[in-house]
């Protein structure tokens, strides 16, 4: 049996490097493709979310409304502004939602950039941060505190809008 040489293990080294670092560049483009997926999967979940908890509650508080007309609960005046006051709340709650979750698509989009935009190497580690990557990340940290902050708001909107429909309907009994 011959020996190998030097160079035959350092040609050796080398291929096993180049294959490791091969495929952990196909493990990053991979992971880059499922949050990008992810992302536009999880913005249509919590936008429908979002528009169904606040949306929900305007379009019953819409009924409940029609009925208090159509039975002439209520006329024109202050206690009909009173009663459809909440409705903003509503409307804004959605609104929230709705940019919340494009924040959070954002954020998986730059969390797909960042990783589809660090560099490739032949040697260990075989994938680094570059410049435009480091953005990537700051720019997901940003919009993930933004949405956080949007759905936050979409969740205070439908307690303080519900808030609002008790105080309404109070009103109503004391007039």
């Amino acid at each position: 049996m011959s020996k190998k040489t030097d160079e035959e293990k350092a040609e050796y080294l080398y291929e096993m490097n180049r294959r490791d670092a091969e495929r952990e560049h196909d493990n990053l483009r991979d992971f880059a493709n499922k949050l990008n997926e992810a992302a536009v999967g999880n913005a249509n979940l919590a936008l429908r979310s979002g528009v169904l908890i606040n949306g929900g509650a305007s379009v019953a508080m819409l009924a409940f409304i029609g009925a208090l007309i159509g039975n002439e609960v209520i006329t024109k005046g202050p206690q009909l502004v009173g009663i459809t006051a909440p409705l903003i709340w509503f409307a804004s709650g959605v609104a929230a939602a709705a940019l919340g979750m494009g924040f959070a698509y954002f954020t998986n989009y730059c969390i797909a950039g960042n990783a589809s935009t660090m560099s490739r190497h032949w040697e260990h580690p075989y994938t680094r941060e570059s410049a435009i990557s480091k953005k990537y990340k700051i720019a997901a940290v940003a919009f993930q505190l933004i949405a956080i902050v949007l759905g936050l708001a979409s969740v205070a909107a439908f307690v303080i809008g519900m808030i609002r429909v008790y105080v309404a309907i109070q009103s109503l009994g004391a007039g």
